[in-house]
């Protein structure tokens, strides 16, 4: 392997697959983790962080077209299959043209030729090598165009139902960003063990009293909600997830506002519903902290202003969280077919592509594993009628349909 093109172009295709082998694992991992968590949580719930469909509503990379998110999951997987597409198809799509024009020095048919690729994958020569990369090339051919599909539909605006779910999952998190205490919410995800929430509340509240009771009446209610707020998200159990998983990222640090700010980072997965899918907390024990009734001299007018502005948060998040749940049968069979055609396909033809062309293609990888080259059409031969690769390749069929139960399920 000489030719410094030749060179490039095995590296990029190795390097193409390994990268879409990763990505597609991780998804597969990802709705398995999930699987496992829900199958395995001490109570049965359809809270949104049991349910990996929702979980992938949550991706927070994005990029934006015509005003709607695109997951960055599509844009690198269009990208990876560009590349390819153009690798595996450029020569033929070419020769296709030239034959249109005329007949000269045209491939025969059984013949694949890669752009820049020294070799020629000959059917007559080598029906193993020819047939793997007939194999890869329809694989190529049909993820390029469903990449392609993708993004044309969500540039258009013909996913509507995703669209409402991210309009829906930012609603909830602008609500958050706006009524969250960072300062009061570091330091009630971070408590030591001996600390109550409430002292801690009292403790806040204490020294900020002279500030919050400077404040106009207007700005002095959404102070007090905020801190109601910030105390619910804080302290609830079906926030508990969520703020255990963030107070582990910085345990030192109670002055973190990134840590905060990563609590309004798709909301929507922290609501556990673990009270019979009650998200929130009635006003009434939010009401009863002696500390809250002291801080409005129990101002009845202020207090039922308060009611009515936090029950205002309360319905719309419930509310919009429950038009997002309501489509999941509408996703999840879609959601579980791409798992099923997509993502375990693109597993599969990944690591069938990485092993021919890093154990087959390089012939110094091939003698050193053993020890003389072995051709793939010889490997076939001497092991595809062993009792061995028999057993091998009745294992991971079975493998294969476990995973595909696991996810229909």
């Amino acid at each position: 392997m000489t030719n410094i093109k030749h060179n490039i172009i095995y590296g990029t295709i190795i390097f193409l697959f390994i990268s879409n082998l990763a990505i597609n694992m991780n998804e597969l991992l990802v709705f398995f983790s999930s699987k496992f968590i829900s199958i395995n949580s001490p109570f049965k719930s359809e809270a949104p962080r049991y349910e990996n469909l929702y979980r992938s509503y949550c991706e927070n990379n994005f990029y934006i077209m015509n005003n709607l998110k695109l997951k960055h999951i599509i844009i690198m997987g269009f990208t990876i299959f560009s590349i390819l597409f153009i690798i595996f198809w450029y020569n033929y799509i070419s020769n296709l043209f030239i034959k249109l024009i005329n007949t000269y020095n045209i491939p025969q048919d059984g013949e694949i030729k890669l752009l820049f690729y020294e070799k020629t994958f000959n059917k007559i020569k080598s029906v193993a090598s020819y047939d793997t990369i007939n194999n890869l090339q329809m694989y190529i051919f049909i993820l390029f165009f469903y990449y392609l599909g993708t993004i044309i539909s969500t540039y258009n605006e013909y996913n509507k139902n995703e669209k409402n779910i991210n309009e829906s999952i930012n609603t909830i998190d602008e609500i958050v960003k706006d009524n969250i205490k960072c300062e009061l919410y570091n330091y009630l995800i971070y408590k030591e063990e001996y600390e109550q929430n409430t002292e801690i509340l009292s403790k806040y509240i204490k020294r900020n009293e002279n500030s919050i009771n400077a404040l106009i009446r207007e700005e002095k209610i959404t102070e007090i909600l905020k801190i109601l707020f910030t105390y619910e998200i804080s302290t609830r159990a079906s926030f508990h997830h969520k703020n255990k998983e963030l107070s582990l990222q910085n345990k030192q640090n109670k002055d973190n506002n990134a840590i905060c700010a990563a609590v309004s980072n798709c909301f929507f997965s922290s609501l556990s519903n673990s009270e019979n899918n009650k998200i929130f907390s009635d006003y009434e024990i939010l009401e009863s902290r002696d500390i809250i009734s002291e801080l409005i001299n129990h101002d009845q007018i202020i207090m039922e202003e308060l009611r009515t502005r936090y029950l205002s948060i309360k319905t719309i998040i419930n509310s919009t969280s429950a038009t997002i749940t309501r489509k999941k049968n509408e996703d999840l069979y879609p959601y579980k077919s791409k798992l099923i055609f997509v993502n375990l396909i693109s597993v599969y033809y990944s690591l069938y592509a990485i092993i021919f062309f890093v154990f087959f293609e390089s012939k110094k990888l091939n003698k050193d594993f053993n020890g003389y080259y072995v051709d793939i059409d010889l490997f076939n031969s001497s092991y595809t009628d062993t009792k061995n690769y028999s057993y091998l390749r009745i294992f991971l069929w079975v493998v294969l349909k476990l995973l595909i139960f696991i996810i229909i399920l």
